[in-house]
C-alpha cells in the first residue's frame, strides 16, 4: 500500500484488513479539476505532500481496477497495493499542461501493474493458465482469457516490440525527414496515456496533418488503412 510517498508491502491479509483499506478509501474525496491542476503545479516545485495528496485522492480507482482481477485469486490487498504503484508511477509522468485529467493518464498504469501481479500469482498458483476458473464450467473463461486482452510486458515481448517500433522510425524518416523523431514521440506519448489529440495539440497539428501523418505510419508498418466513408 502507498503510505507517505512510499511503497508498503501489506502483510496483513485478514478480513479485517480489507476492511479497514476500504474504510480508509472510503475518507478519499475525488479532486476538482482546478484542484487537481493546482496540486500538479505544486508538484512541479518539487511539493511531496501534494505528490501524496494526488496519489491518495485516487486510490479508490486503484481499488476498483483490483477487484476486476479478484477471480485470479490474487489478494485484494495484493492487487491494490499493485494499483498504487501504478498511481505513483503515472504521477511522476503526468503532465496536466496537455490538458489531460490524472485519471485519464493514470489508467494504463494501474492497470498495467494489477493485470502483471494478477498474472505473477496464476503463474506460480496453477498448473496451466488453460484452466477453466470456474471448476464446474469446463468451457467457461480459462484464467488465459482473463489476461490476455491486454498482454503483460514480458521480456520476448519488450524485444520484439522494440525492434519493430525502431524498424517504423527508420521507414518513416526515409519517407520525409524529421518523420522518425515524430514517430518516436507519437509512441512515447502513447505509452505514457495521451492521446493523438494530445499529440496534435502539443505540435499544433489540425486535424488533416494528424490523419496524412498516421496514414503514412499506417502504410510503413504494413497495416491496413481505413476504407473511405
Amino acid at each position: 500500500m502507498y503510505q507517505n510517498g512510499k511503497n508498503i508491502t501489506i502483510i496483513d491479509h485478514s478480513v479485517n484488513s480489507v476492511k479497514r483499506i476500504l474504510k480508509d478509501l472510503r475518507k478519499c474525496k475525488p479532486l476538482t479539476p482546478e484542484e487537481e491542476h493546482e496540486l500538479w503545479l505544486d508538484m512541479k516545485q518539487g511539493s511531496k505532500k501534494a505528490f501524496d495528496s494526488l496519489v491518495r485522492s485516487n486510490m479508490p480507482y486503484a481499488m476498483s481496477i483490483a477487484k476486476k482481477y479478484m477471480p485470479s485469486k490474487a489478494r485484494l490487498e495484493d492487487l491494490f497495493q499493485a494499483g498504487c504503484e501504478g498511481l505513483v508511477m503515472a504521477a511522476h509522468k503526468y503532465d496536466a499542461s496537455l490538458g489531460c485529467h490524472f485519471i485519464s493518464y493514470a489508467t494504463w498504469y494501474v492497470e498495467n501493474e494489477v493485470r502483471k501481479a494478477a498474472y505473477d500469482y496464476i503463474r506460480h498458483d496453477v498448473d496451466s493458465l488453460d484452466e477453466p476458473i470456474d471448476a464446474e464450467k469446463p468451457d467457461g473463461d480459462t484464467y488465459l482469457d482473463r489476461l490476455t486482452a491486454r498482454p503483460c510486458q514480458s521480456t520476448d515481448w519488450n524485444l520484439r516490440y522494440r525492434d519493430a517500433l525502431e524498424d517504423l522510425k527508420r521507414r518513416a524518416e526515409e519517407r520525409q525527414f524529421g518523420l522518425g523523431r515524430l514517430t518516436e514521440e507519437l509512441h512515447q506519448m502513447l505509452l505514457d496515456g495521451y492521446s493523438t489529440k494530445d499529440f496534435a495539440r502539443k505540435h499544433r497539428f489540425t486535424e488533416s496533418h494528424m490523419t496524412r501523418l498516421l496514414d503514412i505510419l499506417r502504410e510503413e508498418a504494413g497495416l491496413p488503412l481505413p476504407q473511405a466513408a
